[in-house]
């Protein structure tokens, strides 16, 4: 089945806050967004220990100057 938000990629991720199934790029673009997503949503909670990737992209080039 398609993501019932983008109706393009493969739902893979149960949301609580939507009580669907949707695609993890949907997910983590629409999180607090547009989804009002639970305080306990476990990817929430791992969003929120970990840094984005443009983040620790950044992070690692200023290690490396």
């Amino acid at each position: 089945m398609s993501c019932p938000l983008c109706r393009t990629r493969k739902e893979r991720r149960a949301c609580p806050a939507l009580h669907q199934t949707i695609c993890a790029v949907c997910c983590g673009t629409k999180r607090l967004a547009e989804i009002q997503c639970p305080d306990d949503c476990g990817y929430l909670t791992s969003a929120r220990e970990h840094p984005a990737a443009v983040v620790k992209r950044q992070q690692d080039q200023d290690v490396a100057i």
